[in-house]
């Protein structure tokens, strides 16, 4: 039986498990195989900042239409992140499916990132932000 792949993300954190069960196992675990934060993701935004500028800074010298706008790049960028992440672990060839959890915020702009045969590989898929559940509860949301 091939592995799935198990992934829980919201847009602070992206956790992606392989879900294991074998011959003699009377249940399924769940194995970490990535995690990671929009934090570790951010690239800073050039153009009109300085590259030395941190986000903090920049963000106090804004009008709130720039903060606004700055916000939404953030955004676009880390479920654009999430998107490649996931594309890139759905077309190896160890999945044959994945069972996906996204926060309800981002979980449709995140499957249509997909590539359709990638997008065809989610057979579960939850509008639930269960990227912060413990490991030993996540499998119970999806079986």
């Amino acid at each position: 039986m091939e592995a799935i792949l198990v992934v829980a993300a919201d847009l602070g954190v992206f956790r992606a498990f392989r879900r294991l069960k074998g011959k003699h196992d009377s249940q399924a675990h769940l194995e970490p195989i990535q995690e990671t934060t929009a934090a570790e993701q951010a690239e800073p935004i050039t153009g009109r900042f300085p590259k030395a500028a941190s986000a903090q800074s920049v963000m106090g010298d804004m009008t709130q239409g720039e903060q606004h706008h700055y916000g939404l790049e953030q955004r676009r960028r880390t479920l654009q992140a999430w998107a490649d992440h996931l594309q890139r672990l759905l077309t190896q060839d160890q999945y044959a499916e994945c069972w996906l959890a996204a926060a309800a915020s981002i979980h449709q702009q995140l499957i249509d990132a997909l590539d359709p045969p990638v997008r065809d590989k989610i057979r579960r898929h939850l509008p639930l932000d269960l990227a912060r559940t413990p490991v030993s509860e996540l499998l119970s949301h999806f079986e």
